[in-house]
């Protein structure tokens, strides 16, 4: 093999090593945002219903600060405000049977499924101690519930069982949004070129 041939593998081979085991790819850390005070609860409606219906009122809250509101479930035309007014409705659509013996992993043709009731819901950030009341009215019922009244792991059924209270854990965000791991700078990468007169050796920026 001539000089001209095997000197240039030989740069390439080099550079391959190199970036396979030489090179040590760089992190960069962030502290995590501070914890959100409040607690959490997520209120579900439709639970014993027979058909599709409308939702459409308030959220207020007493002896406590309301923090956000959002939906549960929702779709279409759904909205949660953070005023604390909001509209949606239930749904009524067939259902997958995932108990049903012999369906393979429980899946179940949806052909021929009965139309079951969808509950939805919305979720409650409140700031406060366990005092603080929630109160939901709209023209489909009305519920109201103390914060104390809702305990990890326990549903408190509310509106004759139609509807029904949790309590979750606030969310903590790992990171902020638009932020992510910076990458390691640039480095050069020899290349082997053949030119007019021989091989030679240029370098190119990665990005």
């Amino acid at each position: 093999m001539k000089p001209q041939i095997w000197l240039p593998a030989l740069l390439i081979l080099g550079g391959v090593w190199y970036f396979a085991v030489q090179r040590q790819t760089v992190y960069a850390s962030q502290d995590l945002p501070p914890q959100t005070e409040g607690q959490q609860f997520r209120i579900i409606v439709g639970l014993k219903d027979i058909e599709a219906r409308r939702w459409q009122g308030r959220i207020q809250v007493t002896g406590g600060e309301m923090v956000s509101l959002s939906g549960w479930r929702f779709s279409g035309q759904d909205r949660a405000n953070a005023d604390g007014t909001f509209a949606f409705e239930t749904k009524m659509q067939p259902l997958e049977d995932q108990l049903q013996p012999g369906s393979y992993y429980g899946v179940t043709a949806m052909a021929g499924q009965a139309p079951r009731q969808v509950p939805e819901g919305l979720l409650v950030k409140v700031r406060g101690g366990g005092s603080a009341r929630v109160s939901l009215e709209s023209g489909s019922g009305n519920l109201e519930f103390s914060a104390s009244d809702a305990a990890y792991g326990a549903r408190v059924m509310l509106m004759d069982g139609n509807a029904s209270v949790e309590r979750l854990p606030m969310e903590r965000r790992v990171s902020d949004p638009g932020r992510r791991t910076i990458s390691p700078p640039p480095l050069s990468l020899p290349m082997a070129q053949a030119g007019r007169r021989g091989w030679h050796i240029a370098t190119s920026r990665m990005p």
